[in-house]
């Protein structure tokens, strides 16, 4: 049944039959209007929506439904579990630790005639307390009604399954809010130590100077002997927790901790949690000497992006919860080993209060949610990374209609298009003689392309074939490149305080246009440049 809502109508009407209705200063008073009644009367449907609903015998029986599907799979989340406590009085978390204390000499050893050995040097703990008191609160509203659904349904059941329905849908985008904010949680602490740059372990750096021939951050998904040293590697920091460091943690007082075996918490992001499955565990015949022991796996810290490309699924892109004015943008994490008390989520309160509107006859249920998400950075914890986790720049087409160097693009290029995981772009580049281009460059066939998504950090970012030309100094980020060779390379080289990262792009499948093709097309009006 569709119910529109008429009040407005009803309530021109009422002016129209009361002698009230005016029209505006100046015009004739106007007692009657032309009214749209489609709106109030039902003159009855034949069909609804075409032939599709009639039946195929006598072409006028309405089709009933034969099954009724409500999509309410349960959606359990992927996000780690970092559930800590719940109390129900009082706000504040303390956390309290004591330092390691210093060893001194034993006088019993060293007693001579006459000496007075001093005991009653007051000798008080170094105690350190840290309090958290800061929670997230958030809601989702749902309103129910209960007489104009009857309408819609055969029986109580069949309703309730449509209500059950939008409850589980409740409960997903719960789940999924939810994991949104541990992700955060976890997140916002391997930024912080990447920041600090305590306990960042490049595993391709260490595994590269154990073969001959290196190989890339991109070959090491598929490498069966890197996933043998990602086991080991893992595994050793692992019982290097169960010794008292103060390597692993940052703290200002240089504390010393430790962690039992029982008490890491180690989160490994899926692509390579598959990879150990598919390229180790597989064909080894001990299976159990290169596992890497219990763990969670994530598809992706922030983003899945649009094809769950790992350039962007393994990257973090977050201001610092310490400090906003920091910024950590970087791809490549792998894993994190962490101790449990490290990070975690206090007083997951959720609850449901419920107004009904006996006036609207609906209730309206509020699911609230309100939630502590905590990080402490002097327990140990170690990020595993994949070289210098500097993030590849987006290359992208401009678009058929925008301007550049006074040329509109579809003047340049046709078809053009950018793979950034195979690097490569395919396309039609036209043949320029006229315009500004040609009077810098020479006569020839023009690619233009806009740069996004440089690294925060980025001191320089230059693009080109031969003639690299900065464009961290254009605020459009982007411009043309002439290519005369396909099978050069477009390089984008990225500075950083990190270090450098250089992408090349394959020109092959660029068709460059000759001087003959360009004067068979018709002429093109001028444009002034932007």
């Amino acid at each position: 049944m569709q119910v529109k809502q008429i009040y407005g109508i009803l309530n021109d009407v009422m002016k129209e039959v009361t002698g009230q209705r005016k029209t505006a200063e100046g015009e004739p008073d106007v007692f009657i209007v032309n009214e749209d009644l489609s709106n109030i009367v039902d003159m009855g449907t034949v069909v609804f929506r075409g032939d599709t609903w009639k039946d195929n015998y006598v072409k006028s029986l309405i089709n009933r439904i034969g099954r009724e599907v409500f999509v309410d799979r349960t959606y359990e989340g992927y996000a780690p579990n970092v559930l800590r406590d719940a109390w129900e009085y009082g706000s504040i978390m303390s956390k309290t630790r004591c330092k390691i204390f210093d060893a001194k000499a034993n006088p019993s050893w060293s007693l001579e005639a006459g000496q007075t050995v001093n005991q009653f040097e007051f000798s008080p703990p170094d105690v350190t307390q840290k309090f958290y008191n800061s929670k997230v609160a958030w809601q989702i509203d749902c309103s129910f009604t209960e007489e104009q659904l009857k309408e819609s349904f055969t029986s109580a059941a069949a309703m309730n399954r449509f209500i059950s329905m939008i409850e589980n849908r409740i409960q997903t985008s719960m789940t999924i809010y939810i994991d949104s904010l541990i992700m955060r949680t976890i997140n916002n602490f391997m930024a912080e130590k990447i920041n600090a740059n305590n306990s960042v372990i490049d595993v391709l750096a260490g595994f590269n100077d154990t073969q001959v021939t290196p190989i890339t951050a991109a070959a090491a998904v598929s490498n069966k002997e890197f996933y043998r040293y990602l086991a080991y590697r893992t595994d050793l920091d692992i019982e290097r927790f169960r010794a008292p460091s103060a390597n692993f943690n940052i703290d200002d007082e240089a504390n010393v901790t430790f962690t039992p075996r029982d008490f890491a918490h180690f989160v490994l992001h899926s692509d390579f949690a598959s990879g150990m499955k598919v390229y180790l565990q597989s064909d080894t015949y001990h299976e159990n000497l290169v596992t890497l022991g219990d763990f969670e796996t994530v598809p992706f810290w922030q983003s899945q992006g649009e094809d769950y490309n790992l350039q962007i699924t393994s990257r973090i892109d977050v201001k610092l919860a310490s400090d906003n004015t920091k910024i950590v943008d970087r791809n490549y994490i792998i894993g994190v080993l962490f101790d449990r008390d490290a990070l975690g989520v206090l007083n997951d309160n959720r609850r449901v209060t419920t107004a009904y509107n006996a006036n609207g006859e609906y209730w309206t249920n509020f699911y609230k949610v309100d939630t502590s998400y905590f990080n402490d950075l002097a327990e140990n914890a170690i990020i595993y990374v994949l070289g210098n986790g500097i993030p590849n720049v987006d290359t992208e087409p401009m678009k058929p209609g925008e301007i550049v160097w006074g040329y509109r693009v579809n003047q340049l290029q046709s078809n053009v298009k950018v793979d950034n995981t195979s690097m490569k772009i395919t396309g039609t580049l036209k043949y320029i003689t006229e315009g500004a281009l040609p009077p810098t460059w020479g006569n020839g066939n023009f690619l233009a392309l806009e740069w996004l998504d440089i690294p925060a950090d980025a001191t320089s970012c230059k693009i080109g074939i031969t003639n690299l030309v900065e464009i961290l100094t254009d605020p459009d980020r982007n411009g043309t490149v002439k290519v005369s060779d396909t099978t050069a390379k477009l390089r984008v080289i990225t500075e950083t305080p990190r270090g450098t990262n250089t992408q090349e792009y394959d020109l092959s499948g660029l068709t460059l246009e000759s001087p003959a093709a360009q004067a068979e097309e018709e002429p093109k009006s001028t444009t002034k440049k932007k």
